[in-house]
């Protein structure tokens, strides 16, 4: 054991060091040999005792570790906790409560099984809450109470950990799973996770009734999950079939048969195959085993195991321990187990750190690729010169012989000036019109309705004739920004008409989306301004709120008529200036320095000036470029040759590793 044990340290270090190497020669990174270096710190294998219930796993552990009846051996799966067996300076025993949450599972279970267990549980009282979900310590003497099969606390304990001195527990952590039948369903599941966490998987099978559809579900669903390792079949109790067949090796070649059978009709898979057609097959019998191993005086102060060794006694015409122990074929299966656990230890390591250094080299090999697509279409990006000159020429024959034409917006001006002075001409005949007729009413409306209420009449009149005429002023002026709303709209669809005729949309990648915002960035910035404008023209048009009462109906009306020559010149004085106002502000947005051709410069052309500059400026650059990345590509595929080199290199100093 010794020696096994300095050359597998040996083995490691070398494995490490060739880690480091890698690391240096810059193939790996401080994570990578970090993650190394926890894998190798594993020193101990899992090995998962698997099996149905009452196949005998309990008993070939209590022969094998702890050479007498130590783990609970119940027909009941109240004993059908996982146990962990591993090694320590002195026996120790820690026990695993069930949740409460798993409890109450078991308390919504119809099975007779459940309900024993349960009430047996139930007898605890307050005890019960008090220990679901916790963990104790027990003494040696205190083992029967809590996983025997009569035990007081057995129906609540899901997992138990043993630690004893033993020199296989240096490499190794011995897991008793739960039955696959067992009718607790968080201890099955415990032993279908336990599977995908083995190292070692041993199966055992009981010879009387091998691969019923448990066993096979076992072996087609549930050692599917098992990771990189080895499997070792166990038949047990092949003792029960020595009538019938003779010999343990005809009990084994009739397993064998029967195993190979399953294997070849319901196994798909080409590698599960390969792995259980591979694995040692191996008949014993666990009790004689126990039976050989045990002192004797135990055996004879327990009435069933001294019925048992008698049993056998008879069968074989007189037995020794020492032939019960041979004739058991226990020592076939431990040689199979320590070689696992010492031979292939290193193995199975090997091929965990080898996946790991692996795939860490394919990773950089990755990159290598990555970068290599990269440069390849950096070079693929560099433009030809002739293209930029080309767009360059049509960028200056837009700018400097049409951009002006196709952005003039002299007609449309023209038509909402001339739009705008009729619209002024006719407030004007209104006001004139109901000038007159004010004029005619002021003495009809004093007579009849009185100083008073006359007066307040006629301020009513010129009251709702203001209003009126700030209306008509709105009306004709909005009238006017949809007219050059609608004309504006048509007058940019023609210059974006005239650009993709110009292919400036093309040439420079300027998609329809982007032309599409453009075009109503500009308009509603040109109408927002416009309408902002005309908002803040103030109607300064005359108040009527003034006090005129007087003495007499003749003094009103004097005040009447000469308020009313001063209203009317006073709101055709407005209207001319108001309009005149609006009439400056078309000119300014429309006219031949208008807004619109600057925003448009802005939005379009000198954007694509200094796209063009940019562009040149970059292909000039990218004339060196290009040659630093012809030579980068070079470097870069060299090293992928050197990198798949140290691949196959690591993975033949592996290789020699393991066959050491």
């Amino acid at each position: 054991m010794s020696n096994f044990v300095e050359k597998f340290r040996q083995q490691k270090q070398y494995i490490e060091s060739l880690a480091i190497e890698l690391k240096d020669g810059g193939y790996l990174d401080d994570r990578n040999v970090s993650k190394i270096r926890d894998i190798l710190s594993k020193e101990k294998i899992n090995i998962a005792i698997i099996g149905q219930m009452k196949y005998g796993k309990s008993t070939f552990i209590n022969s094998f570790i702890f050479k007498r009846e130590f783990l609970p051996t119940s027909s009941t799966p109240m004993t059908a906790a996982l146990s962990f067996i591993e090694y320590g300076d002195r026996d120790s025993y820690e026990v695993t409560f069930f949740t409460q949450e798993e409890f109450e599972k078991m308390e919504n279970q119809d099975d007779g099984v459940f309900k024993e267990s349960v009430e047996k549980a139930k007898s605890l009282g307050r005890e019960l809450y008090r220990l679901l979900g916790s963990k104790k310590e027990i003494s040696a003497t205190e083992f029967e109470e809590y996983v025997g099969a009569d035990g007081k606390y057995t129906p609540i304990v899901k997992m138990l950990t043993v630690k004893t001195p033993n020199d296989i527990l240096k490499e190794a952590v011995v897991v008793d799973t739960p039955g696959f039948n067992d009718p607790v369903e968080s201890r099955n599941e415990i032993a279908f996770d336990f599977i995908e966490k083995a190292d070692v998987i041993i199966l055992f099978l009981y010879a009387g009734r091998p691969f019923d559809n448990t066993d096979r579900e076992i072996i087609i669903d549930k050692l599917q999950k098992a990771p990189a390792g080895r499997l070792v079949v166990v038949v047990n109790k092949s003792d029960m079939l020595l009538e019938e067949y003779g010999t343990f090796e005809r009990v084994r070649e009739y397993v064998v048969s029967k195993y190979t059978q399953t294997i070849q009709t319901q196994i798909a898979s080409p590698e599960l195959q390969k792995m259980l057609l591979s694995a040692d097959i191996i008949s014993i019998s666990s009790l004689m085993a126990l039976l050989g191993r045990m002192d004797m005086n135990e055996i004879k102060r327990d009435e069933t195991l001294k019925w048992h060794f008698d049993k056998y006694n008879d069968e074989f015409g007189g037995i020794s321990q020492t032939d019960l122990l041979e004739k058991s074929e226990i020592k076939s299966l431990e040689n199979s187990i320590e070689k696992i656990v010492k031979e292939d230890k290193i193995k199975i390591l090997i091929d965990k750190v080898k996946g790991e250094l692996i795939s860490s080299l394919k990773r950089k090999n990755n990159q290598l690729l990555q970068e290599k697509l990269e440069i390849e279409q950096d070079l693929e990006n560099i433009k030809n010169l002739d293209e930029i000159d080309e767009k360059r020429e049509i960028i200056e024959k837009f700018v400097d012989e049409e951009f002006d034409d196709i952005v003039s917006m002299s007609d449309l001006l023209e038509n909402l000036s001339s739009n705008l002075a009729k619209y002024k001409e006719q407030i004007i005949e209104g006001i004139d019109n109901n000038e007159k007729e004010l004029m005619k009413q002021i003495g009809k409306i004093v007579n009849k309705e009185g100083t008073k209420k006359g007066s307040e009449s006629l301020k009513d009149k010129f009251r709702e004739f203001n209003i009126e005429v700030k209306r008509n002023i709105r009306y004709y002026i909005y009238g006017i920004l949809k007219d050059m709303r609608n004309g504006m709209i048509q007058k940019i669809e023609e210059i974006f008409k005239d650009i993709k005729e110009h292919k400036l949309s093309t040439k420079f990648n300027i998609r329809t989306s982007t032309l599409e915002k453009m075009k109503e960035s500009i308009l509603s910035l040109q109408i927002d301004n416009i309408t902002k404008a005309v908002d803040d023209i103030k109607l300064s048009l005359p108040s009527v709120d003034t006090g005129w009462f007087g003495n007499s109906k003749e003094e009103i009306k004097d005040r009447f008529f000469d308020f009313s020559d001063n209203y009317f010149d006073s709101l055709r004085e407005s209207v001319n200036i108001i309009f005149n106002d609006v009439n400056t502000l078309l000119i300014q947005k429309l006219g031949v320095d208008s807004e619109l051709k600057r925003e448009f410069r802005k939005a379009l052309i000198t954007p694509l000036e200094k796209s063009l500059n940019e562009i040149e400026a970059e292909l000039k650059k990218n004339t060196n470029l290009k040659e630093e990345k012809e030579t980068a590509l070079q470097e870069i595929t060299q090293e992928e040759k050197l990198l798949d080199e140290k691949i196959k290199e690591v993975e033949r100093k592996l290789q020699n590793i393991a066959k050491e």
